[in-house]
């Protein structure tokens, strides 16, 4: 008998001891997964090609809401579709699922401080998508109308023209001109412009008829958009 209650005591212990550990795990994952994270890069290894990734989530402790610019197809918050431009979800940090609707399910890779890799099932196997998680210092409420506008487009580098029309964005570089889809939304008190086949942009500040962008891949990856 004592050494059946001895028994049932250390099964006892185990369990506890398991369920703690557990319910650590998850909330350190948690405060690693927690917060804002724009969309960088869907990489092919494969093909050696980089493509943009055109969405923006933030994740809870458990909650995940993520959104697509709207030429990427409707914004029915239910539609399982993959292309829906807002997805409602969760997260399941014990196992690093981040499941943004029922059809599109993402496995966390790996974290590291703010870049965030994930493998959706919706792509090769070998394929995976890059996230940077965006700082709360780069919230921004100003009203910005781009509709209808042009402006100067620079960083360090170069200088292009943009002309933002209701359906798409004429972009002019060098001597080409190139149309693109396009989108500015609010996501959990970020500015986020989508211009398509671009990383999406961050804007962080307006002053007069300048507006200032911000992508995070490098230290300082600032653009300027110059109305005209």
């Amino acid at each position: 008998m004592k050494k059946f209650l001895k028994y049932i005591k250390y099964l006892f212990i185990t369990v506890v001891s398991i369920l703690l550990i557990f319910i650590l795990s998850i909330g350190f994952t948690n405060q690693e997964l927690k917060g804002t994270w724009i969309g960088e890069y869907e990489v092919h290894p494969d093909m050696d090609l980089y493509l943009a990734h055109e969405s923006v989530m933030t994740l809870g402790y458990f909650s995940c809401f993520e959104e697509f610019p709207s030429y990427y197809g409707t914004s029915s918050l239910d539609n399982p579709n993959i292309m829906s431009s807002k997805r409602i979800g969760f997260v399941l940090n014990m196992f690093g699922v981040i499941k943004s609707n029922n059809y599109n399910k993402y496995q966390v890779i790996s974290i590291n401080g703010d870049s965030l890799q994930v493998k959706s099932n919706v792509f090769n196997e070998n394929n995976y998508e890059t996230f940077r998680r965006i700082d709360d210092s780069l919230k921004n409420n100003q009203k910005i109308n781009l509709a209808g506008k042009k402006f100067l487009f620079s960083n360090n580098k170069v200088t292009d023209t943009l002309h933002f029309k209701n359906v798409g964005v004429n972009l002019d570089y060098g001597n080409k001109t190139f149309n693109h889809g396009w989108d500015l939304i609010q996501h959990n008190g970020f500015q986020i412009l989508f211009i398509e086949d671009f990383v999406p942009f961050i804007i962080v500040n307006k002053k007069e008829n300048v507006i200032e962008l911000k992508r995070l891949q490098a230290t300082n990856d600032n653009y300027k958009m110059t109305e005209i």
